[in-house]
């Protein structure tokens, strides 16, 4: 067995080798499953893990454990473990959205219209040597609230798939809105999506674009090129510092939560679930419903406009 335990060598070994072997879409869920489970075990060595311990945390956290299976699976194969204790592990009776739905029900939050001002307005006044970066990412997170886009939805984005469209109604007007398509090889299980959304954050989007080509990507780091989703949540952590968040809220507050609030916002104000749906890109409404909160019944109000 390797002499590898201290959790800075671990640290190494997930860093430099286990994790760069995934595509980086599977890097960043794998990130935060591990995140999910150091933190629940916290200062467990890593040969102190047993299967017991490791199946009564996949129960609690389903969606979580494919990551660290795969984890165990490396540390057993280069010989760190003597034996893989997540090998028995399993998940019991669940399908993959339905994992989804247990782990998140604990923390699913979404932010209020006057966090969200509150958010935008930060972005836009924060004090960075860069401006265009700002301007991005005020743009980003605009268009995230506006439409519902995981975070590696946003960063994958092109030219290409940015449109106005005429919307009919059914008097006859037309109205120009907005429109996106999320395609399958960047949507999450391979679906195919558009989303429409409001003509002021199309032309704040098209501010962005320049010279750009059709296939080039929206939302480019400083060095050029696709922008990486862990610069974007950094960022995030960063604006709602700014925006005085307390710690509690900035731990809680992800990326995800912006798709949470966009869906959360369709519902409350009238949406029906099947178009909530579609805009999420969920296969099954049982996903989608666990967006359903006291609210939808309280605010009649319009959808937000972004």
């Amino acid at each position: 067995m390797t002499n590898i335990q201290s959790s800075t060598d671990i640290n190494r070994l997930i860093t430099g080798i286990w994790l760069p072997q995934f595509a980086e879409r599977t890097q960043g869920e794998y990130s935060r499953h591990l995140t999910t489970f150091f933190n629940h075990f916290q200062g467990l060595k890593i040969t102190e893990y047993n299967t017991p311990m490791l199946q009564e945390y996949a129960d609690l956290y389903p969606a979580s454990i494919n990551g660290v299976k795969s984890l165990f699976t490396f540390l057993k194969n280069t010989g760190v473990l003597r034996f893989n204790p997540a090998h028995p592990v399993k998940i019991r009776g669940l399908n993959a959205e339905v994992a989804e739905i247990r782990q998140q029900k604990h923390d699913l939050n979404f932010l209020t219209s006057t966090q969200i001002d509150s958010l935008l307005a930060s972005v836009l006044g924060y004090k960075e040597r860069y401006k265009g970066q700002v301007y991005r990412d005020y743009a980003m997170f605009r268009l995230m609230l506006a439409t519902g886009l995981r975070v590696n939805e946003a960063c994958s984005l092109k030219w290409w798939a940015v449109r106005v469209h005429q919307r009919s109604s059914k008097d006859g007007q037309h109205k120009s809105v907005g429109r996106i398509k999320v395609s399958k090889t960047t949507g999450k299980g391979g679906k195919s999506r558009e989303i429409d959304f409001s003509l002021e954050t199309l032309n704040i989007l098209l501010e962005l674009r320049g010279d750009s080509a059709e296939m080039d990507y929206v939302f480019n780091s400083r060095k050029g090129g696709k922008i990486d989703t862990s610069q974007v949540r950094r960022n995030l952590k960063k604006y709602l510092k700014a925006a005085g968040f307390d710690k509690v809220s900035i731990d809680s507050i992800s990326c995800h939560t912006l798709r949470h609030t966009f869906a959360t916002e369709m519902l409350k104000n009238g949406a029906d679930i099947r178009q909530v749906q579609k805009a999420l890109g969920h296969s099954s409404t049982q996903t989608t419903d666990r967006y359903l909160h006291d609210e939808r019944i309280t605010d009649t109000s319009k959808f937000l406009q972004y």
